[in-house]
């Protein structure tokens, strides 16, 4: 798994027979797995690995499409195909996915497409994940996978258990709140003062951390020298900047038990025209629950549970 300078899960995978490779993002925040196919027409210059199903002796048609829009308002749209696709050595056949036909709102530049991860009911749901084919077919053992992001070398994605050598201590589990979303009760704080308690989605396809606007902004509230973003200055809605050298107690908790959330990774980037105010990885957007993106994710070692629908929180080695 390797990550970005705003680092988002992404990971190489292979599909077909002769297998050919995809770079793609790991989301944990949907069931959907897709690569662009080559009847997707994208700008003269693209460099994607596109799917071509002519080319596989595995794949096989399935009834249906893919047409799914995002939070954040991009959208694909695909036929549903079968074919074997591996990840880290781990191959299953008749996996479900889209070699999808159109994208929008999307950068893809620099990727294929989307594993996803999501939590998931069975193989005999037309949204069975990765992790339920194998699963199903006998090529692990329990549904259960495990992240570690790390801004350095050694970032992983752990398939069909925990590896003992990505954290240390106690792990905490946390009950899913959803039958088919890693969402977790957590609280969020600084400098000691909570801001909210309440579910909260761990998304790996994410890279920020959102919140509803209210316990966003009381959280923002308790960061010296914070203030609202104009749209036009920070590019969208939601956004907060602060002095780029603040000093605050930055946490997340869960069972009672705290996580430091490291300063630099509040720091989203520097404005143009004033280099000693920054602007922050937390945004407010129209939501019920907080939103936990790779932001939030290099702070812990997570491990996502299907079989007994939790996820556990441990500290990264």
């Amino acid at each position: 798994v390797k990550q970005s300078l705003h680092p988002v899960w992404t990971s190489q995978i292979q599909i077909g027979t002769p297998a050919k490779s995809f770079t793609v993002y790991v989301d944990t925040g949907t069931s959907y797995t897709w690569v662009i196919s080559s009847a997707w027409i994208g700008p003269k210059n693209s460099t994607n690995n596109k799917y071509d199903a002519l080319k596989s002796s595995t794949k096989k048609r399935e009834k249906g499409k893919l047409d799914v829009t995002y939070t954040s308002g991009s959208r694909v749209v695909g036929p549903i195909y079968a074919d074997t696709v591996t990840v880290g050595g781990l191959s299953a056949s008749h996996q479900l996915f889209s070699p999808v036909n159109q994208v929008s709102g999307l950068n893809i530049t620099r990727r294929d497409g989307l594993l996803g991860l999501a939590l998931e009911s069975g193989p005999r749901s037309r949204n069975a994940t990765f992790i339920d084919t194998l699963f199903h077919q006998k090529k692990i053992t329990k549904r259960i996978f495990s992240m570690y992001l790390s801004s350095g070398p050694g970032s992983e994605l752990y398939i069909g258990g925990i590896n003992p050598q990505k954290y240390r201590g106690e792990i905490t589990y946390l009950p899913c709140r959803s039958k088919h979303h890693w969402i977790v009760e957590g609280s969020v704080r600084a400098n000691g003062k909570e801001s909210y308690r309440g579910g909260m989605a761990i998304n790996s396809g994410t890279t920020l951390i959102f919140g509803p606007k209210k316990s966003v902004e009381e959280w923002w509230g308790n960061v010296f020298g914070s203030a609202p973003c104009p749209e036009e200055k920070c590019g969208g809605s939601g956004y907060f900047t602060f002095p780029c050298n603040f000093d605050a107690s930055l946490s997340f908790k869960f069972n009672d038990r705290e996580f430091l959330f490291a300063k630099d990774d509040l720091i989203l980037r520097k404005l143009e025209k004033n280099k000693l105010i920054c602007v922050g990885a937390i945004r407010a957007i129209d939501h019920d629950i907080w939103i936990l993106g790779a932001r939030f994710m290099k702070s812990v070692y997570t491990i996502f549970d299907a079989d007994m629908s939790r996820v556990g929180f441990a500290t990264p080695a």
